[in-house]
């Protein structure tokens, strides 16, 4: 819940802040909590890290566009910190939309000033460091973490339902249509 609420704080907070639009971040946040994905079942009312990744998520998404818009360094830096927590919340979860950015950088055709900033590479091995740390603690601390880890989020997900959940190929696909 508090996650919840901080991201809509956040997203009020950027749309005053940065397009001097305080409307349009009150209906972005209006939005996201009324989006029964986001309030309902899953996500911020069951108290599961959904909405913290929600969250992480948004600060990342938010930093990147800013740092292109800026090129301050700052927001860099807010970028792989809040990557950094997402994976500590939710794995390689946070990642989901990385590719997006990768896009999103080639679109704007920033890819080359990103690629000859120093503060990319600082924040890439800041990064790697901790999240590398962190896996060899744990994998440490209790042997086998690090391949049930990969194997709940990477291979035994797309292998095969790890929750007794049975449905074919198309399942969900089936789900939304209907």
């Amino acid at each position: 819940a508090i996650s919840a609420f901080l991201c809509g704080l956040f997203l009020l907070w950027f749309f005053d802040r940065y397009f001097k639009r305080l409307w349009l971040g009150f209906v972005s946040s209006l939005l996201l909590i009324t989006c029964p994905g986001f309030i309902a079942e899953h996500v911020s009312r069951t108290g599961d890290y959904d909405a913290m990744l929600v969250l992480f998520t948004t600060i990342y998404l938010v930093s990147i566009f800013q740092f292109i818009r800026t090129e301050k360094k700052k927001w860099m830096y807010i970028f792989f910190a809040a990557l950094f927590l997402g994976f500590m919340t939710k794995s390689i979860a946070a990642f989901l939309f990385i590719p997006g950015v990768a896009v999103y950088i080639l679109l704007t055709k920033n890819l080359i000033p990103i690629l000859k900033n120093k503060h990319f590479y600082f924040g890439l091995l800041g990064l790697t460091t901790a999240i590398s740390l962190f896996l060899l603690l744990r994998e440490n601390a209790d042997p086998g973490y690090v391949k049930a880890a990969f194997f709940n989020d990477v291979s035994g997900r797309f292998n095969d339902a790890l929750d007794s959940h049975r449905g074919g190929f198309w399942y969900y696909y089936s789900y939304l249509v209907s």
